[in-house]
């Protein structure tokens, strides 16, 4: 539009228009997403016919008629279904350009959403050009969007396709609205959050965010509702969308359909047995083990199926052990060992408390924590990733938050003499969370809650493959889950000898009354009898 070079003394004018592009470049590089594409058309033209008469000339452009054209009708919609533009209501534009902004503004608020807005490109515009002729610098209006609007660029999935996708879901949402009442959806979430259906932190996020939506979307109509729907496909968490295809939308037929709670309880856990849920039950066909060969190559990620025990140094502790204070070198007397204090033990029964209650009130005191061992139990081994800088595949693994650790425990439990570990008291060398909490408990709900005990010289003697589960991997990998699952049986994890990251696993929603015996840092020794999470 105007230009600039180092000959020039810039004028009013030129003042004005670099802080045009700074407010909107300022802006734009702030905006929050998602951002949808509405069909506001002819907006550069709005945009000159509005500025004076003289100003005209100079602003016929077209680099800036391009980036306009691509992204200026882009918007965002808020929680209640209102349209904005994304850009044309920077503060700080120069007054000169007022006028014309806000008609470009107000079509787009005015307009119809046609689907969500995702590229890759990490610059949106052309910044400046060189004149070769003259060597006049031209200066035009081009964003650098902040991280969460581009889209990350995948092998298996370009921008376009991952958009089509909303699309899709955003029709599935509609139909699941229109098929499922908020009753339904109350009382489905209801009986997930009851704690009597197995497994049902697998589908509680789901319900939640689905009543929530049906809330906001009660009385909206027209285009608020168009928007909202949008909104919701747009923003939702993988798998959400697709309600009537998942778990949750056999629960909400259920109880549409007035099922009894026990023939409804019964179904759910047939559905949730984890040798079923979203396992593949059949061999992977000829096709689907090519389409992994192509899946696994583009993704960079064959070195990310090799797999082993993992180790307590790589575990994300929520508590271990004190260390006793080692003596000063180089003393005489530096070689010998203080005698062990024995701990007192307090005669009382064992203090019942739920884990949430004993992680704020008595783990930060802990000094030491031993655990009664069952003779069967939900013994369970974290693993890895054998080569640490394979691309992630695990659902809360990412390039910027490095976490290849996941985990598995046998269906019904498993007897203590398979992990080398007599029942009885024995020491925890570490309390964790699910590595999908490590870092954000909040992010993968539907993984579920739990933490796990550590126990010394607790590893698993039995083969059990490489536990490349399809509820734990990344979505690109959903539609060769039958290949993977294959893999996954007939590989072996690697690092055996040197497991130190195996103990005891226990949930959200069960009922535990599993025993503890900790040694606080004053000496003292109290027994507890945690019930459950929370």
């Amino acid at each position: 539009m105007v230009s600039a070079s180092s000959e020039m003394t810039p004028d009013t004018d030129d003042d004005d228009y670099a802080a045009f592009l700074a407010a909107l470049r300022a802006h734009g590089g702030a905006a929050q997403g998602p951002l949808f594409a509405t069909d506001a058309d002819a907006l550069h033209d709005a945009f000159l016919a509005a500025l004076p008469p003289e100003m005209r000339q100079g602003y016929t452009c077209a680099a800036c008629r391009r980036f306009v054209d691509t992204f200026g009708a882009l918007a965002t919609i808020s929680a209640r279904g209102e349209l904005r533009s994304w850009l044309w209501h920077a503060p700080g534009i120069p007054a000169r350009y007022t006028a014309a902004v806000q008609v470009m503004a107000r079509r787009v608020d005015d307009a119809r959403v046609t689907g969500v807005a995702l590229t890759s490109l990490r610059v949106w515009g052309l910044a400046e050009n060189r004149s070769q002729r003259t060597g006049v610098t031209w200066r035009h209006i081009a964003i650098e969007p902040p991280a969460a609007l581009v889209h990350v660029a995948s092998p298996v999935q370009t921008a376009a396709q991952a958009a089509a996708e909303v699309a899709q879901e955003r029709v599935m949402v509609e139909r699941a609205l229109g098929e499922f009442s908020l009753d339904v959806a109350v009382s489905a979430r209801t009986l997930l959050k009851g704690g009597n259906l197995y497994r049902s932190e697998k589908a509680e996020a789901i319900a939640t965010w689905f009543v929530e939506l049906h809330e906001r979307m009660r009385g909206a109509k027209g285009p608020i509702a168009d928007r909202l729907l949008w909104s919701a496909a747009a923003t939702a968490p993988t798998g959400f969308a697709h309600l009537r295809a998942g778990m949750l939308g056999t629960l909400l037929e259920d109880v549409h359909a007035g099922v009894p709670f026990e023939t409804l309880r019964a179904r759910w856990a047939a559905k949730m047995d984890p040798t079923q849920y979203m396992r593949p039950q059949a061999a992977p066909t000829a096709g689907n083990i090519a389409a992994a060969e192509k899946v696994v190559e583009a993704l960079a990620s064959a070195g990310a199926l090799e797999r082993r025990f993992a180790r307590l140094d790589e575990v994300e502790a929520l508590w271990k052990p004190e260390t006793p204070t080692e003596p000063a070198r180089g003393g005489i007397f530096s070689h010998l060992r203080p005698k062990a204090a024995k701990p007192t033990p307090v005669a009382q029964p064992p203090v019942v408390m739920t884990f949430d209650k004993f992680r704020r009130e008595a783990l930060p005191e802990a000094a030491a924590i031993e655990l009664l061992v069952p003779e069967r139990g939900s013994f369970i081994a974290l693993i890895t990733a054998v080569n640490p800088d394979a691309p992630p595949i695990l659902q809360w693994d990412r390039a910027d938050r490095r976490n290849p650790v996941n985990w598995y425990v046998y269906p019904g439990g498993s007897p203590s003499s398979q992990w080398g570990v007599e029942p009885g008291w024995r020491e925890v060398t570490a309390l964790t969370l699910l590595p999908s909490m490590w870092g954000a408990e909040v992010e993968h709900k539907h993984q579920g809650k739990g933490v796990i005990a550590l126990l010394r010289n607790c590893r698993d003697t039995r083969e059990a493959g490489i536990a490349l589960f399809p509820e734990v991997l990344k979505s690109e990998y959903r539609s060769i889950r039958a290949t993977i699952e294959a893999y996954s049986k007939g590989a072996k994890l690697e690092g055996r000898p040197k497991a130190t990251a195996c103990g005891l696993d226990l949930r959200a929603g069960q009922t535990w009354n599993q025993q503890l015996r900790v040694t606080d840092r004053r000496g003292t020794q109290t027994m507890y009898s945690l019930d459950r999470w929370d």
